[in-house]
C-alpha cells in the first residue's frame, strides 16, 4: 500500500512539488497493480484528500481562508486513523479493488479510475471564470509571462 494524495490525482497549481511526487507514487502504483497481480501480488495507492495534521488543521486554515474553501469542497478533514481502518477494510473485503482508491468525507473510500475528478473540473471552471482570456491562453500554451 503505497501512500499518496487527492494531489496525485488533482492538479494543485499552489504545490506543484507535492503534487508531482504524488502523481509519481499514483502512476507507479497503477502500473506495479497490474505487473504483481500476475504473481498474486495487490498493490494499491491511497489517495485521502485532506487529513488533520501539522500541514493542515484547524488553525492553518483559518489563516488562509481559500484553503478551508477546497478542504470544505471535499467534505472537511479526515482523521488519520478513519482513513487506516477504512482502506483496510476495502483491501481486505474487495479483492478486485482497483488500484488507486480515494478517500474523502463525503464518499468514504472510493475506486479512482483514470479520469477527471469532479473537484478538479470544479477548481478548473473557477480558474476559467476568474481569467477566461488566461486561461485560455495558458491551455493554448501561449499564456507565459514576459520578463522584466
Amino acid at each position: 500500500l503505497n501512500v499518496a494524495s487527492m494531489a496525485g490525482l488533482i492538479a494543485t497549481p499552489g504545490m506543484p512539488v507535492y503534487s508531482a511526487t504524488k502523481y509519481g507514487v499514483v502512476g507507479f502504483s497503477r502500473a506495479m497493480h497490474i505487473a504483481a497481480r500476475r504473481r498474486g501480488v495487490r498493490v494499491h495507492a491511497l489517495c485521502p484528500s485532506f487529513i488533520d495534521t501539522n500541514m493542515v488543521n484547524e488553525d492553518t486554515m483559518a489563516a488562509d481562508p481559500n484553503a478551508k474553501k477546497l478542504v470544505d469542497m471535499f467534505g472537511g478533514l479526515l482523521e488519520a486513523d478513519a482513513v487506516v481502518d477504512s482502506a483496510f477494510d476495502k483491501l481486505v473485503d474487495d479483492s478486485s479493488a482497483k488500484a488507486v482508491l480515494r478517500v474523502t468525507p463525503l464518499e468514504g473510500v472510493a475506486v479512482d479510475e483514470p479520469s477527471t475528478h469532479p473537484a478538479e473540473k470544479a477548481i478548473r471552471n473557477a480558474m476559467i471564470r476568474a481569467d477566461p482570456i488566461g486561461m485560455l491562453k495558458r491551455m493554448l500554451g501561449g499564456g507565459r509571462r514576459k520578463k522584466r
